[in-house]
């Protein structure tokens, strides 16, 4: 998937941002999970291939993700799921 595909989903989308999962609304933190994977592999894989811009937008990307995640999993807690759950919002 291209980053331009993921820009309109980013911050500010909606509560915990993060990104759609297969053009639905559905976040699913095991998408985010393998998408932000993906990402930190392109940056030490191919890092030295990429271009300042990219490898800016490839970490603020990455950001987004880790932030979706840590919002599921401060919710799970909120929900009293326990400390480490996850949950789908």
């Amino acid at each position: 998937m291209r980053i331009q595909n993921k820009e309109k989903h980013g911050s500010g989308h909606a509560e915990g941002s993060g990104w759609q999962d297969c053009g639905g609304y559905l976040r699913e933190t095991n998408s985010h999970a393998t998408m932000i994977i993906g990402l930190f592999d392109l940056l030490e894989l191919s890092g030295h291939k990429i271009q300042p811009g990219q490898k800016k937008e490839i970490i603020n990307q990455s950001i987004i993700g880790l932030d979706y995640l840590s919002f599921c999993q401060d919710k799970a807690k909120e929900l009293g799921k326990g400390e480490g759950a996850v949950i789908h919002h």
